[in-house]
């Protein structure tokens, strides 16, 4: 008896490097020239964003699967973000560590033109 389902549209392969095993680091990767340099970099931070979001709901006692849906994300992409802050317990649990090593850009105004030392 045939499938019921509908068949999914193939897609030709390309040649080269798989752009979704590259790193995080290299933010110049834009889906098949969709996409700006720009716009991809705002998705990773907004992304990136939502991530650290999971993992503070996390530490105040939610599973990884609801902080997940609450903030509009899969847990998939919570562990490729901060996979590390994470600990795997039993089968597929996994709890918030109590600190993290994540750095944080920050700015800073000063007058020093103002003050005399």
């Amino acid at each position: 008896m045939p499938s019921k389902r509908r068949p999914r549209a193939r897609r030709a392969r390309r040649t080269g490097a798989n752009p979704t095993k590259s790193k995080l680091t290299k933010l110049s990767i834009s889906h098949a020239g969709r996409t700006s340099n720009r716009q991809a970099v705002t998705r990773l931070q907004l992304t990136r964003q939502r991530a650290l979001a999971v993992l503070a709901r996390m530490r105040r006692g939610e599973s990884l699967s609801h902080a997940a849906r609450l903030e509009h994300t899969r847990p998939r992409t919570v562990l490729k973000f901060i996979g590390k802050q994470l600990k795997r317990k039993g089968l597929g649990r996994y709890t918030a560590t109590r600190g993290d090593t994540l750095t944080a850009n920050s700015t800073c105004l000063a007058l020093m033109a103002m003050s005399r030392w």
